[in-house]
């Protein structure tokens, strides 16, 4: 099986699991002694002076984490930002925006409309999203499915994914292995390994843009809309 097609399985396991394990958390609900409590609330708020010392488990309108949540945040909202800490993962299912500048330990994986991460990302950043944005810091891989991808900022290890359009306008630590419609290397682009892209057409490349291997455009394996 080629690696992409094992990320978009990955992906879809992913997904399947998120709403099943919310629906069997709803279940669970009434056992509150055996399992841990689930927020249900309009707006979730951690102010910047609390500390929550266990895993949280949220359903809310919006939220907000501007303090810390040692352990992990499992979320459904309609938006989600994220100014604080979450020492663990974040795994969140949301229709509106998920805008991350704080921190988060480990990986931040779920489907949004749109994902932003301005600030760091310990582990890895797995979404599916309309719109993607990594400014900030993805300690490891950003796997990407979606609109667009936009990664101005530094993902230390690989990219993978398919997107209808994705510029590159940062450093990647190893590898981009891509389905695309259109693909884009801006004058900042740093990648220090290789660039294979499945693509209709060429990418556009700065003349700045370094790439330490190979660069190659390979076929395409279905149609994008662009």
């Amino acid at each position: 099986m080629h690696p992409l097609d094992w990320q978009a399985m990955k992906l879809r396991r992913l997904v399947t699991t998120s709403v099943l394990g919310i629906a069997i958390l709803g279940i669970l609900l009434p056992l509150r002694g055996v399992v841990a409590d689930i927020v249900t609330t309009n707006i979730y708020l951690i102010p910047e002076d609390r500390v929550e010392d266990e895993d949280a488990y949220v359903a809310s309108t919006s939220a907000r984490v501007a303090g810390t949540i040692d352990g992990d945040l499992v979320i459904s909202t309609g938006s989600l930002t994220l100014s604080g800490v979450v020492t663990g993962d974040v795994f969140v299912l949301s229709h509106g925006t998920v805008n991350v500048t704080g921190e988060i330990g480990g990986s931040l994986r779920g489907v949004a409309r749109e994902v932003i991460v301005e600030g760091s990302v310990g582990d890895d950043v797995t979404v599916a999203a309309g719109t993607t944005r990594l400014s900030g810091t993805v300690g490891r891989d950003a796997l990407a499915f979606g609109g667009s991808l936009t990664v101005d900022g530094e993902v230390k290890r690989n990219i993978n994914g398919r997107m209808v359009s994705t510029l590159i306008d940062g450093k990647v630590g190893n590898d981009v292995d891509i389905a695309v419609g259109r693909l884009t290397l801006g004058p900042a682009t740093v990648v220090e390994g290789d660039v294979l892209y499945r693509s209709g057409s060429d990418a556009s490349i700065a003349q700045t843009a370094q790439v330490t291997s190979q660069l190659e455009r390979l076929p395409t394996r279905g149609s994008f809309s662009t």
